[in-house]
């Protein structure tokens, strides 16, 4: 994970709250806002994973966390969950869904490109 990690995309420049990373690309990129204004977060968020190429975009004001997954202009979100309102093991099987989700996009992404990879290569997992 990198703090305020900056993208420069033509003209613009503009600095990523917190990218999360998977061998050196960004995979997530993290949106934190004011507590209350996670609503004014995605767009924002949108812009700047085009600009990486991230597959994922997570928003949060710190209560409210919204994960949203990216790909070919359509944006899906995938799970969302209050800290102040739900029971910490409903946050937890919903978190499970988004690593589950990571991880079989990855084995998707895997099976395409495994006539790519060397013998001794081993997958990582997320």
């Amino acid at each position: 994970m990198i703090p305020e990690h900056p993208v420069v995309k033509g003209r613009s420049r503009m600095k990523i709250d917190y990218a999360l990373l998977k061998r050196g690309a960004v995979l997530a990129v993290v949106e934190v806002k004011a507590l209350g204004k996670v609503g004014e977060g995605l767009g924002s968020a949108v812009k700047k994973a085009r600009a990486v190429n991230a597959r994922y975009v997570i928003v949060t004001d710190g209560n409210i966390w919204q994960i949203y997954e990216i790909s070919k202009g359509a944006i899906k979100p995938i799970s969302e969950w209050s800290l102040l309102k739900e029971e910490p093991r409903d946050i937890a099987k919903k978190a499970q869904v988004v690593t589950s989700v990571w991880r079989s996009s990855r084995m998707q992404r895997g099976s395409r490109r495994s006539s790519h990879k060397s013998p001794g290569a081993k997958a990582r997992d997320l």
